[in-house]
């Protein structure tokens, strides 16, 4: 297991990693495609706010559908945030309808959407 701050990375298991996200005094595994997790530390130097380079934008929007706890856990995964980012972010969400919650390259920014996406909500890439 390698341990990346509230979140606890275990796997391989076949095609997939399962992902163990620690808020709110719960745990919380959710399965992720090894596809599309790469080493994590990697995309929190290349993602933190919009001096980070590459231009590119990932939104996500409101529904009535995903819990606040699903929309931090896949925002955790998808990211490699931290509780508090995905936290803030999740508010944005549900109180202002929509919340960017990733810049970065076009690439790492669709690799994030898929991730997001998982869970039925709505999000969009696109250029800052």
């Amino acid at each position: 297991m390698e341990k990346l701050g509230q979140m606890t990375v275990i796997g391989p298991c076949e095609s997939e990693f399962s992902v163990l996200v620690t808020f709110g005094g719960r745990c919380h595994s959710m399965a992720v495609q090894a596809s599309v997790i790469e080493p994590l530390e990697r995309h929190k130097e290349k993602s933190r706010g919009p001096a980070a380079k590459g231009g590119w934008i990932v939104t996500v929007f409101d529904n009535e559908t995903n819990t606040y706890d699903e929309v931090i856990m896949v925002l955790m995964a998808a990211t490699g945030c931290s509780l508090d980012e995905a936290e803030i972010e999740t508010w944005e969400v549900d109180h202002l309808g929509k919340s960017v919650v990733h810049y970065s390259t076009e690439k790492e920014c669709r690799r994030a959407a898929e991730i997001i996406a998982t869970i039925g909500i709505q999000v969009e890439v696109s250029e800052e």
